[in-house]
């Protein structure tokens, strides 16, 4: 069981630096917008997300602000991109 615990506190620390990395990182890359269009992976995210919540609560709630800012991200950029045009 010890072994998990330390497993999930490299995962988290490794969800924390993708979030510091997402909120620096200034272009998305491509194929991360073109997933965020499919509503069917925007469910699925979400479907895993609800289902890892039982079980490993603090990963899932960093991957969740994960996909929060994100997708904050992304519309903020789509929307820019529709003023300009």
């Amino acid at each position: 069981m010890e072994n998990i615990r330390s497993n999930l506190n490299v995962i988290n620390i490794f969800i924390l630096l993708l979030i510091y990395f997402n909120i620096k990182l200034k272009k998305i890359p491509k194929l991360v917008k073109k997933l965020y269009d499919f509503t069917m992976f925007k469910i699925l995210i979400i479907s895993i997300l609800a289902i890892g919540i039982n079980n490993y609560p603090v990963p899932t709630i960093l991957l969740t602000i994960l996909f929060t800012i994100t997708f904050t991200k992304i519309d903020y950029h789509n929307f820019k991109n529709e003023i300009k045009n």
